[in-house]
């Protein structure tokens, strides 16, 4: 039996504001902190207890040893604050995208 209380909700961050589409996969936008923040809030409405959230992380912040995923100002992190003092109810799955 498959409820609302199995899915994740996958949301795909850019820096910029707003939605840019993903070419790669149609219908499905990247978008920034202040869509992810608004779509924390629409899956919580619906009952969905948590989203995954993957980074477009610009290819100049990576490195052999994922440095970027100790920022504590990378996309990642400050999405999850955001969303977390938004939707503190809601479960946060991450990805720092460093591959």
């Amino acid at each position: 039996v498959l409820t609302v209380d199995d899915l994740i909700w996958p949301l795909f961050l850019n820096e910029a504001a707003g939605r840019s589409p993903i070419p790669s996969m149609p219908g499905v936008d990247r978008i920034g902190i202040d869509e992810a923040v608004r779509e924390a809030e629409r899956a919580a409405r619906l009952g969905i207890p948590a989203i995954a959230v993957f980074p477009n992380v610009d290819s100049a912040l990576r490195d052999a040893e994922g440095s970027e995923c100790q920022n504590r100002r990378n996309l990642v992190c400050r999405a999850v604050r955001a969303i977390k003092a938004a939707v503190p109810e809601i479960g946060v799955v991450t990805d720092v995208a460093l591959d």
